[in-house]
């Protein structure tokens, strides 16, 4: 296939899939990027795809927040403390040696499945309107300390960056698991958290100068990734969550064991 429509149709089925599962599509894209960009630095990936992310992640949230489905000021904590640990792991990615990084990035993933499936999440069905906002008898949404909520936020801005993922696989397993949301809110607030979180590190590189290389490929991705959002918004209240979290759980394994092999393939050589 030609490479331009290539990375479109990457950026929409990637952006779809993200905003469906709450996890931004930055940890399919980096490694689709590695695979089709072989001689490219970690820096290089990680700033392609943060550009991704925070386009989809932008497209997302507007979605999510006119189907009412932001809680704040939840959402504004998780936010803020994502920021400073953001701005970090921008910086660090050109610390990483690739094979080190591919081993690494595989290797966070698979632990992140295992909890996913050892601890799996109590989800629950919540009514939606036929325009796919939530209906007005959706469960609560419980309450966290503020030190936990921080702690949460700056784990996840940090290893977004670090690993260009946008954070999502980081952030959904503690949202369901730790704040007990029902899956709609899960999605639109790590929607929301990688959204500040990618324009943070996406910021990073700039100053740091990392856009030294030839600008349409974002573009090109950008096209497939705006409306692919949109519609993975408007999907995701009508999948059954369990649908949703095999989803992230398949994604996550299959891209896992690819870079770990990857990265100790390298790492040998």
């Amino acid at each position: 296939m030609d490479q331009p429509l290539f990375l479109l149709i990457l950026g929409f089925v990637i952006s779809l899939y993200g905003t469906i599962v709450g996890a931004g599509g930055g940890f399919l894209l980096v490694p689709a990027l590695l695979l089709l960009y072989p001689e490219d630095s970690p820096r290089t990936i990680t700033t392609i795809s943060l550009a991704a992310v925070a386009l989809n992640a932008m497209s997302g949230t507007l979605a999510y927040a006119r189907l009412r489905r932001l809680r704040f000021p939840m959402v504004l904590y998780l936010g803020a403390a994502s920021l400073p640990a953001a701005a970090m792991g921008a910086w660090a990615t050109r610390l990483l040696p690739r094979g080190w990084f591919d081993l690494a990035f595989g290797l966070f993933m698979l632990a992140l499945v295992g909890i996913l499936l050892v601890n799996r999440p109590t989800l629950r069905s919540h009514p939606v309107h036929p325009s796919g906002a939530l209906g007005i008898d959706e469960p609560p949404v419980p309450r966290l300390d503020g030190w936990l909520l921080g702690a949460v936020g700056f784990a996840d801005g940090l290893l977004s960056n670090l690993a260009g993922i946008g954070g999502g696989p980081v952030l959904m397993p503690l949202l369901l698991r730790v704040l007990h949301l029902p899956l709609p809110t899960a999605v639109a607030t790590s929607t929301f958290v990688i959204m500040l979180a990618s324009l943070t590190g996406l910021a990073s590189h700039a100053v740091a100068g990392d856009f030294d290389f030839e600008l349409g490929r974002i573009l090109l991705i950008a096209a497939g990734v705006l409306p692919g959002a949109q519609v993975g918004a408007h999907l995701a209240g009508r999948i059954s969550p369990r649908v949703v979290v095999i989803l992230l759980v398949v994604g996550m394994a299959i891209v896992a064991g690819r870079l770990a092999v990857a990265g100790t393939t390298t790492l040998l050589q």
